[in-house]
């Protein structure tokens, strides 16, 4: 069943032109630069009816919004992966950090400073639009349910509403 859907070249390649093309998004990019990325995440959700596949795409995919500033591209010690460290928060010397695989990230877009953001630079061509506002909105953990009675947790998320002027 898997080899219906899963052809391990096209798949390596693909991987492989993502993460060029983030290196060479990310050596452009300045720490402290404001970044928006929207990124795949797992999820787990509970009473699942699996006997008429394929599953609603709200079970299998988890988009996220994470708006920060940029630290670093690091490399992971266990798998050698490299994440992306965003900072959401600082309180005194201390912050708040969301930090993403780079082969989960989907679009990304970044701005030198906060007032840029009437401008945004376009690093990343595919996925990303020109926006003349952005607004961050609620954060926290939430708990979907669904009419079929399944319920998809949502860990800390940071949703974001892009509107084209």
């Amino acid at each position: 069943m898997l080899n219906q859907w899963l052809d391990p070249q096209r798949e390596l390649k693909r991987l492989e032109r993502q993460l060029e093309h983030l290196a060479a998004v990310f050596n452009r990019c300045e720490p402290g630069w404001f970044i928006d990325a929207e990124w795949v995440d797992a999820s787990t959700s509970r009473n699942v009816d699996l006997a008429h596949p394929p599953l609603p795409n709200r079970l299998v995919e988890t988009r996220k919004f994470t708006r920060g500033k940029f630290v670093t591209v690091q490399e992971g010690k266990t798998w050698r992966d490299p994440h992306v460290v965003i900072s959401m928060e600082r309180t005194d010397e201390l912050s708040e950090i969301t930090v993403v695989p780079l082969v989960c990230i989907k679009a990304l877009e970044f701005a030198e400073s906060k007032t840029s953001l009437e401008t945004v630079k376009q690093l990343n061509p595919v996925g990303v639009n020109e926006v003349r506002r952005a607004n961050a909105v609620q954060r926290g953990k939430r708990l979907l349910r669904f009419r079929d009675g399944s319920v998809k947790e949502i860990g800390l998320t940071m949703k974001k509403v892009m509107e084209n002027v």
